[in-house]
């Protein structure tokens, strides 16, 4: 997808595993097939630094990529 950026524009690439649904329940969610909160954990990363005040915090719309 198109990105803009103070730098310039360019590209990005998402990749999810194949049967990750990005606006499944966070509980439930998975990516790159394997629990979101668990990897996001071995990542060291906080529920809130990846969703902040999000009302429904999904793969969707976390905050992943700049």
């Amino acid at each position: 997808m198109p990105v803009e950026a103070s730098s310039g524009n360019g590209w990005v690439i998402r990749v999810y595993g194949v049967e990750d649904d990005p606006k499944q329940a966070l509980a439930s969610a998975t990516w790159f097939n394997r629990p979101i909160l668990e990897s996001l954990q071995r990542l060291g990363l906080s529920r809130d630094e990846v969703w902040g005040a999000v009302q429904e915090p999904t793969l969707w719309n976390a905050s992943l990529f700049p």
